[in-house]
Order: C-alpha cells, then sequence, then structure tokens
C-alpha cells in the first residue's frame, strides 16, 4: 500500500516537472521563428528561456544572422530571455 502511495506521488510530482516555465515557452517560439540557418542546432532552452544552440558549420551568415535573428525577441518578450 505505501508501495503504490510512493509510486503515485512520484507520477504526479513527475508530471508538475515536465511542464515548461511561461519563459520556455517564450523562448520556443523565437527558436521556431529563427530555426533556418543552417548548421544552427538546438541545444537546450532554460527555464528562465535562455535559448542554447550548436554551431556546426560556421558560415558567415549563419554566425552573424543566428544572434540577429533572436536578440529582438529578448527584450520584447517581459522575463524571457
Amino acid at each position: 500500500m505505501l508501495r503504490a502511495a510512493t509510486l503515485a506521488l512520484l507520477i504526479v510530482s513527475g508530471c508538475s516537472v515536465l511542464k515548461n516555465t511561461r519563459a520556455q515557452d517564450l523562448a520556443w517560439e523565437r527558436w521556431k521563428q529563427c530555426d533556418h540557418f543552417p548548421g544552427v542546432s538546438l541545444t537546450k532552452i532554460e527555464t528562465n528561456g535562455l535559448v542554447w544552440v550548436q554551431y556546426g558549420s560556421m558560415r558567415v551568415n549563419t554566425a552573424t544572422g543566428m544572434p540577429v535573428c533572436i536578440t529582438p525577441f529578448k527584450t520584447s518578450g517581459g522575463t524571457a530571455r
């Protein structure tokens, strides 16, 4: 009985941990709008909305274009960065 209650508690608490924060949702929207640069892949989005990307190929237009694309959204998203 105690095992079943513990398992149920872990399942319920695990579901709430997996839910995105508002900042992560805003960051995901930013990523979808800027996800057209070759050689750039999403690594992670932190709970505060910080987007981590990895550059696979360093073309000049990719290295300068991605930050330019995502920067306008940093200031317009409220608490999300």
